[in-house]
């Protein structure tokens, strides 16, 4: 019997933050940052202070640092998802929902059912407004894949 072979596993520094180093940066990502932004302050119906509050969170530069090699269009996708995942998150963490438990079961359930069209879509700019930024970026990925796979 031949004597195994040793392995070498390295394992990477966990203790480091992912920005300790200096990233590389998507070269559309200013450009595609802040059409996403125009467009989900728009669709959602924010006021000046609104659509600050989102720029500030600048949710667009993660995703630029995450896929520093994407086309514009993919990156796009990605910002726009991000832009409506924290929006979503802190309705429920920070936001209005936080002390309404029945009402974040409903925000919840409505947002699943636009993801896995069990009902039909309704979207009502006076409850959920960011609810249509996903339901909007849900069929530009199906129209997508569709294009992708032949469907």
């Amino acid at each position: 019997m031949a004597a195994a072979t040793p392995t070498t596993v390295i394992i990477p520094d966990l203790f480091e933050s992912f920005l300790s180093r200096t990233p590389k940066v998507n070269p559309h990502y200013e450009v595609v940052r802040d059409a996403a932004l125009d467009w989900a302050s728009e669709v959602c119906g924010y006021n000046q202070e609104g659509a600050k509050k989102m720029r500030q969170g600048d949710f667009g530069y993660f995703a630029a640092v995450s896929l520093p090699d994407a086309s514009p269009v993919k990156l796009r996708t990605v910002i726009d998802w991000f832009n409506w995942l924290f929006v979503f998150d802190d309705q429920l963490d920070d936001g209005p929902l936080s002390l309404q438990k029945d009402e974040a079961c409903k925000y919840i359930d409505g947002t699943l059912s636009i993801l896995d069209d069990r009902s039909p879509y309704r979207f009502d700019k006076s409850i959920q407004p960011i609810q249509r930024v996903i339901h909007i970026v849900r069929y530009r990925n199906l129209d997508m894949s569709n294009f992708y796979f032949g469907l």
